[in-house]
């Protein structure tokens, strides 16, 4: 499975069990509090020229080293904007893991929604499934060649 498949699954599941924190400032409270919670941390690669943007990265890409939390990058938003506001209809990428919103509750108003998807944690489920062991498996492969792997997120 590729990589950008791998994370869709996993964080469309994390979507339906409510385990994802959005944006630099709720990531970096979730991270101060409750660091052992976090499997993953992912964070938009967009060549930000704002100063506090790139240190806030800079110091959510130690963090996350120092803690042994797995850290991608994306190139586009877009993508994990979709998937976390759960605004599109979001279909299977393979037969064994449905994608059904149908269960969750209704949207937050926009008010109440972070409008930052540059950074986006997922917590650990309660069981790891088969996406999260493909995603490691994936992750760990191309951490080899790069400290924080970037990749493209499904669609």
């Amino acid at each position: 499975m590729e990589a950008g498949y791998a994370l869709r699954n996993v964080l469309v599941r994390a979507k339906m069990e409510n385990r994802l924190t959005c944006g630099v400032y709720q990531a970096a409270r979730k991270l101060e509090v409750e660091p052992e919670r976090v499997m993953l941390c992912i964070h938009a690669d967009l060549g930000i020229v704002d100063v506090a943007h790139q240190l806030h990265f800079a110091l959510l890409e130690a963090f996350c080293s120092e803690n042994q939390i797995r850290l991608l990058k994306v190139g586009d938003t877009t993508p994990l904007e979709k998937i976390c506001e759960g605004t599109v209809p979001l279909t299977p990428t393979s037969p064994d893991s449905p994608a059904d919103f149908s269960d969750l509750s209704e949207p937050l108003p926009r008010s109440e929604r972070a409008p930052d998807f540059s950074c986006v944690l997922v917590d650990f489920p309660e069981k790891m499934d088969t996406a999260c062991t493909s995603l490691f498996t994936l992750y760990d492969h191309l951490a080899e060649d790069m400290t924080f792997p970037q990749i493209t997120l499904a669609t």
